[in-house]
């Protein structure tokens, strides 16, 4: 699941998009991700941010723990590109960051994911990935 992103939007149809958003040093940042009910229970999950920079993050008011020895650009499936992509890129795994939550933090309809920027500068939230299994 990903939250939505202003470049997955059809104008006039689709509200805009939660991301790309700059989070400001010191600053919280709250995005929404939907979760339908037949995707629970889960036995665990994992949260992907591509954000440049460190933060913390709460999923439902819930503190996460960050896998910092797990940074990595993809949650599942390494991201190849192709020829034909032109200049679709994705980040270096050093500029994302991972995060593990009990799977009972997920509830079925609007999840809130709350992040807390901690890093020295302004961070740049391009991408936000939850896997549950």
């Amino acid at each position: 699941f990903s939250v939505s992103h202003q470049l997955d939007r059809i104008p006039e149809v689709d509200q805009p998009g939660q991301l790309p958003a700059v989070l400001p040093i010191g600053a919280n940042l709250e995005t929404h991700l939907y979760i339908p009910q037949s995707a629970l229970p889960a036995r665990r999950l994992l949260i992907l941010v591509d954000s440049g920079g460190d933060f913390a993050l709460k999923l439902n008011n819930q503190d996460t723990q960050e896998l910092p020895a797990q940074r990595r650009a993809e949650l599942f499936a390494e991201f190849v590109p192709q020829e034909d992509q032109g200049n679709t890129q994705r980040s270096f795994n050093s500029e994302c960051r991972l995060f593990q939550a009990a799977p009972s933090f997920l509830c079925s309809g609007s999840n809130t994911l709350k992040m807390f920027n901690t890093a020295p500068h302004d961070l740049n939230i391009t991408r936000i990935n939850l896997g549950i299994w």
